[in-house]
């Protein structure tokens, strides 16, 4: 009879729960939980804008990691292939790209990969995540030398952010 009274108890404190509240919880929505870029209308963009630590705000994808340049890409074409595209894989375009706000629409654009997929450009340059770099906020990939060359966070005017990066709390990264 206990059990049955407890059972109860428990479904009764789980239908006072707001469904907000479990969907927030079921999808993670604590602090830590990053907030996908908007557009400046409200949508969900494809790249976005966050702040860095000392590289200041850098190019972010869709679930807020920091994005790359590698220094030797040119002419809006990514050297970064087989290998390399495992280790700093390619953001990928969509039906339509949205640039997030505070960032120009003008400059996010694509080009099509070595495998005939779209990647997304940014003024310019292809962009890729760094494997080493899982999450929100960590900018683990800054000017490492990797297959061939350096990569760099990308800023919002679309330049490379070629100085070293520290997160934010002091811990360093070179």
């Amino acid at each position: 009879m206990s059990s049955l009274r407890a059972s109860r108890r428990i479904v009764t404190t789980a239908a006072a729960v707001s469904p907000a509240t479990l969907a927030s919880a079921a999808c993670g929505g604590g602090s830590d939980t990053p907030q996908p870029p908007m557009t400046a209308s409200g949508r969900f963009a494809t790249i976005g804008l966050e702040s860095a630590g000392s590289l200041g705000k850098v190019l972010v994808d869709s679930r807020g990691r920091s994005l790359y340049s590698l220094r030797k890409d040119s002419g809006g074409r990514s050297s970064c292939v087989a290998a390399c595209a495992a280790a700093w894989p390619h953001v990928r375009a969509q039906s339509t790209s949205l640039a997030g706000a505070g960032l120009s629409a003008a400059k996010l654009t694509t080009t099509a990969r070595f495998d005939g997929g779209p990647q997304v450009l940014y003024n310019g340059h292809p962009l890729s995540r760094f494997t080493g770099t899982p999450k929100a906020g960590d900018i683990n990939g800054q000017r490492v030398t990797a297959f061939g060359a350096a990569w760099f966070a990308v800023s919002r005017a679309g330049q490379v952010v070629s100085r070293p990066g520290s997160k934010p709390g002091g811990g360093g990264i070179s």
